[in-house]
């Protein structure tokens, strides 16, 4: 049996009645697509107005002993090792769910939309979570006196229900295990004047008399609008700069009882979230999605290596550890994954998945030689 890796993907800028996201199994060392499956979207994906990411497409991947965990923008997938379907796990924080971390116990959610780090069994009850906006160390080094905690009133998973909210002011997006505690990444956080200006166009809102709009003139605004983002195949980036961290979080009981929290990477001036994180020894990897690089670091003068991630353009997402210092890597136009290896600083092979402008892969998990072959179709109802 070959090296497999489990890769999930997101198709931008199709209609709500099209598939916009796909699972696909890969087989490294032949190169053969050992499934390619659908991704159910969220059920709440035609309340989304963003045409690119929103509620759309495959998240997370994960495996973990004997279980599979793939999730969509609200909702986790979790099979066995025979590839089937043996839960559904969700609740009102799994909101815009980037990543997954799967352990024996339970699964690591990253809940961008609310800036949640959630913990959840393996029947989908809360187990732990952080809330990285109520720790007054973490948020001050970002510039902020004090951040909103999550409201209990809402169902973060509804973008309507946020819709005169400000949230999402981390992007926190990925979850990995690290030395000494989980290794999260904040992939965007708002600058302060961002922030602000975001909060106070919410108040704004909620202020406003509805305007009456011409349907006509609405559906042809609106598709002029698609059209133009279509050609862009990057995010579209806020005005003002933001940065990104990877911090560690260390506890020894749960998170929710105020743990210690390190910065351990940190980069200022970004117009566009950077994903993913990885440790192995004491190298710190993550996705300079800015940038198009796989980013190696050495804390204490260690130093840096990077390596362009292929594309045109790339945007670097999805990340895998395979050996040494060697990675798997996702990037866009074509839809692929790449081997990278940080030592010797070069791409070593890549595989095309798809040809489609709009697909970038989105998350990536080695897949253990205890799971069974992968069926021809993967069922995602009992």
């Amino acid at each position: 049996m070959g090296r497999r890796i489990a890769v999930s993907s997101i198709i931008r800028h199709v209609p709500p009645i099209r598939t916009s996201g796909l699972l696909r199994v890969v087989d490294l060392d032949t190169g053969a697509i050992l499934l390619t499956a659908p991704v159910p979207d969220s059920v709440r994906r035609p309340m989304d107005p963003n045409p690119r990411g929103g509620l759309r497409g495959g998240r997370g991947v994960s495996f973990a002993s004997d279980r599979f965990v793939l999730a969509n923008a609200d909702r986790l997938f979790v099979f066995d090792a025979a590839w089937r379907l043996v839960a559904q796990l969700s609740n009102r924080w799994t909101a815009d769910v980037h990543d997954v971390l799967a352990e024996p116990d339970g699964v690591w959610v990253t809940c961008t939309a609310c800036d949640l780090l959630l913990r959840l069994d393996w029947e989908g009850r809360v187990l732990d979570r952080w809330l990285w906006r109520a720790d007054r160390g973490l948020v001050a080094e970002f510039g902020f006196r004090r951040l909103p905690t999550l409201d209990p009133r809402i169902d973060y998973r509804d973008p309507r229900h946020r819709a005169n909210q400000t949230y999402d002011i981390g992007h926190l997006n990925a979850v990995a295990r690290g030395r000494g505690g989980l290794i999260v990444s904040l992939g965007r956080v708002l600058a302060p004047g961002a922030y602000r200006s975001r909060r106070l166009k919410r108040r704004l809102l909620q202020v406003a008399e509805p305007i009456p709009l011409a349907s006509r003139a609405a559906a042809a605004a609106r598709r002029r609008q698609l059209r133009t983002a279509a050609a862009d195949p990057l995010p579209m980036p806020d005005l003002a700069a933001g940065s990104s961290a990877l911090v560690l979080v260390r506890s020894h009981g749960r998170l929710a009882d105020r743990p210690n929290v390190e910065t351990l990477l940190r980069s200022d001036g970004l117009r566009f979230p950077n994903h993913d994180a990885a440790q192995v020894g004491d190298l710190l990897v993550f996705n300079d999605s800015n940038r198009g690089l796989l980013v190696g670091h050495r804390p204490r003068g260690g130093g840096e290596r990077s390596v362009p991630v292929p594309g045109d353009p790339p945007y670097a997402r999805g990340l895998a550890w395979l050996t040494g210092e060697r990675f798997v890597v996702g990037s866009q136009r074509p839809t692929a994954v790449h081997i990278i290896d940080l030592r010797q600083q070069r791409v070593m092979s890549s595989l095309v998945l798809g040809s489609d402008a709009r697909e970038s892969v989105s998350s990536i998990a080695v897949v253990p030689d205890s799971f069974d072959e992968p069926p021809a179709r993967l069922r995602f109802a009992g």
